[in-house]
């Protein structure tokens, strides 16, 4: 399935923080997830904790001021389903 097109619906994908970091930092193949999420050829499913996780790391580790980093979970958030966590993250 190279050309990114699939039959029927879009495939369903959870990109975790360490995808997120490696779209945001660099041009590879984390970018090209995150841009075919944003073209809804992929249906990207995150939630608020991946968001809160995400914008701790790019302070935190990265240094990202505060302006870019929401500008990134902006563009996470328009290109993705918000979901709430069921039962237990451990």
């Amino acid at each position: 399935m190279r050309s990114g097109k699939r039959r029927g619906r879009p495939i369903k994908v959870v990109l975790d923080t360490n995808v997120l970091v490696s779209a945001f930092l660099w041009d590879g193949n984390e970018s090209v997830v995150l841009d075919l999420c944003q073209e809804g050829v992929v249906d990207s499913l995150t939630s608020l904790e991946i968001l809160l996780e995400l914008d701790d790391v790019l302070e935190r580790k990265f240094g990202v001021p505060q302006e870019r980093r929401f500008g990134f979970l902006r563009t996470i958030v328009s290109a993705s389903r918000l979901i709430p966590v069921t039962g237990d993250l451990k």
